[in-house]
């Protein structure tokens, strides 16, 4: 038998077999306790947020000692990592991109700081420390004040300069599907989150922690991971 006729009859058998139900028979079950560790998506509406709570005046210590390495003083930027204040009013797609100009969502920059910093120790930071230093970027940016303390309740009620700043492929569908919908459900397809932190690693210059960043500059079913151009 042929190279090509053994590809052919392994791709049959794998279709054949996926069509009436059963699997290639590779690999295992994997069970909820194995999903978890990953199944930590925070969606734009704060589904997912876990307790707890921090506040600027506590996320500015955390992001001295285990940020400010990368992004320099308050935020400003280095020559390893972007600045996360600052920048044009109008973010555009060959650069100038802050939380302030450029994010849509408050609620997905905690999934961003607690899945992907500080790199390159990514998921290292406790839930208080990542509401911290939340806060501390949402102050610089002057988003919030100083003493408001950012938890589960009121970090979705902060509203960024820029939610609106992106197109919605399927208008029908809603900004982000929510996680029982069917159309993005269980670790594997919750990539909704990821709107602005995908577009944003280019800016960063630090890997997602997860594969979900092979994700980046691509559609998602329920709406647009890059501004469609300078958004008025």
């Amino acid at each position: 038998m042929s190279t090509r006729s053994a590809f052919a009859a392994l791709a049959f058998t794998l279709v054949a077999g996926t069509a009436s139900g059963e699997g290639p028979n590779l690999g295992k079950p994997i069970t909820e306790g194995e999903i978890a560790p990953w199944d930590i998506s925070i969606m734009p509406d704060g589904t997912g947020l876990p307790a707890g709570s921090g506040t600027a005046a506590q996320g500015a210590k955390i992001f001295a000692e285990r940020c400010s390495s990368c992004h320099g003083d308050n935020g400003k930027g280095t020559e390893f990592g972007a600045a996360i204040v600052g920048g044009p009013p109008r973010a555009t797609l060959d650069g100038g991109k802050t939380i302030r100009n450029y994010w849509p969502y408050a609620t997905t920059l905690f999934d961003y700081i607690r899945r992907a910093m500080p790199y390159p120790q990514p998921n290292s930071l406790r839930n208080d420390e990542v509401y911290a230093l939340t806060a501390y970027i949402l102050s610089l940016n002057e988003l919030i004040g100083e003493n408001d303390a950012m938890n589960a309740q009121t970090l979705p009620q902060v509203r960024t300069p820029n939610r609106d700043g992106f197109i919605i492929r399927f208008p029908d569908r809603g900004a982000y599907p929510s996680r029982g919908d069917g159309v993005l459900s269980g670790s594997s397809g919750r990539w909704v989150a990821y709107l602005q932190a995908s577009a944003y690693l280019s800016q960063l210059g630090a890997p997602m922690a997860t594969p979900s960043s092979t994700i980046a500059g691509s559609m998602t079913p329920g709406g647009c991971m890059l501004p469609c151009g300078d958004v008025p």
